[in-house]
């Protein structure tokens, strides 16, 4: 069977080795959208893929992959959210700049998000260094989410803020992962209480900045 080649007249660039690149990207602890994410990254950190080159559609991507078209959607606007890539209406995705050089990458291990737990996302990330990744998953409050969640985010973060009130549930499935790089989040006040929830999140932001 002939391989359909997707090529990008602005940049004389083959996108089906892009699609290539993450089809052979797979593995037991990435999600498809993170393999898609990853991968781009890597590209355009490694100087492939350029600024200013458009990217596959979403549906040129969904089909090739094989994967739902929504996890594609996803995996856009996390680098959309980067700033990494930019939506151009009515001509689709391009390389917006380069891989910044990050310093921390820091994951939120969330059991649910609710207007506390957003509130304290939203304060930290807007006060966290331009250099830091800050990226969300959710365990909620599932053992099996939770040891599967740990276990695909180590050696890709170095710091993970856990949302668990009884530090001991995890003790048991935090091997491997050096104890300074968890933050345990303790009870988050009620959502009523922005001061005390500010408050909160304060306090996490000094955790983190001790770790720096």
């Amino acid at each position: 069977m002939k391989k359909e080649l997707l090529i990008s007249k602005e940049n004389n660039y083959s996108t089906y080795n892009l699609m290539e690149e993450i089809r052979l990207f797979t593995s037991p602890l990435r999600s498809k959208k993170e393999q898609i994410v990853e991968k781009i990254e890597a590209e355009i950190s490694n100087g492939t893929l350029a600024i200013g080159l458009k990217l596959p559609s979403v549906n040129q991507m969904a089909t090739s992959l094989k994967f739902a078209r929504q996890t594609v959607l996803d995996a856009y606007q996390i680098l959309l959210s980067r700033g990494i890539i930019q939506s151009r209406r009515g001509l689709g995705y391009f390389v917006a700049q380069p891989m910044p050089t990050l310093t921390q990458k820091i994951c939120f291990l969330f059991s649910r998000m609710d207007n506390a737990r957003g509130s304290v996302y939203e304060h930290i990330r807007k006060n966290l260094p331009q250099d830091t990744l800050l990226d969300v998953f959710f365990h909620y409050e599932e053992q099996r989410t939770l040891i599967n969640t740990i276990r695909r985010v180590e050696g890709l973060y170095t710091i993970l803020i856990v949302d668990l009130d009884k530090k001991d549930i995890l003790n048991a499935y935090a091997a491997g992962i050096p104890n300074h790089r968890i933050i345990f989040m303790e009870s988050l006040p009620d959502e009523n209480n922005p001061k005390l929830v500010r408050k909160h999140a304060d306090k996490l932001l000094q955790l983190v900045s001790e770790f720096t």
